[in-house]
C-alpha cells in the first residue's frame, strides 16, 4: 500500500470492507505503526475471522437479510410508481474489538 509510504497525518482508518482493513493492519505493522495506539482501524462486514487476527478487528455489522427485504419493498414501490423517491435507513451496529 503506497499510501503508507508518506508520513501519517491521520489517527483512524475506516476501510470499505474487512479484507481491506486486514490489508491495512498488515501494512501498518510493516511500518512499525501501532494499532490502535497510533492509528485505529475499523472494517465493515464483521467477518468471523475478525476476532482471530491481531489486533482483533473492530467492524461495522449489517444484518443483510433484514435490509434486503426492506430494500426490495422500496424497489417494488418505485416500479409500481406508487412513489417517486424512497429514503432508506440501514440499521448497523459496531462490534468493538481491540483495533479501535
Amino acid at each position: 500500500m503506497r499510501f503508507f509510504n508518506r508520513p501519517l497525518n491521520f489517527d483512524a482508518l475506516f476501510a470499505g470492507g474487512d479484507v481491506f482493513a486486514f490489508q491495512a493492519l498488515q501494512a501498518l505493522a510493516k511500518k512499525g505503526i501501532n494499532v490502535p495506539q497510533e492509528v485505529a482501524v475499523i472494517g465493515i462486514d464483521n467477518t468471523a475471522l475478525n476476532m482471530h487476527i491481531m489486533p482483533p478487528l473492530t467492524s461495522v455489522e449489517i444484518q443483510p437479510a433484514l435490509e434486503i427485504k426492506s430494500c426490495l419493498k422500496a424497489i417494488i414501490s418505485l416500479i409500481d410508481c406508487s412513489k417517486k423517491t424512497v429514503k432508506k435507513q440501514i440499521r448497523v451496529s459496531v462490534v468493538k474489538r481491540e483495533s479501535a
